[in-house]
């Protein structure tokens, strides 16, 4: 019998969007240090919200 609780597919989906937004946050800092883009969409800002969303989803995880 398997004891393992099934996996949570909207809990992955979070966890994807939230290595997305990381991704872009640092492509964005790479991208200003370079010169090759001076002024960012504010968008893109939320790539930071993937670092708080990664604190959220462990959060979670640690308590289910």
């Amino acid at each position: 019998m398997n004891s393992e609780k099934p996996t949570i597919f909207s809990i992955q989906m979070l966890r994807a969007l939230a290595a997305f937004l990381v991704v872009i946050a640092h492509a964005q800092v790479h991208l200003q240090a370079r010169g090759i883009v001076t002024d960012l969409n504010p968008l893109l800002d939320l790539g930071r919200a993937g670092v708080d969303l990664f604190f959220v989803i462990s959060g979670f995880i640690m308590v289910y």
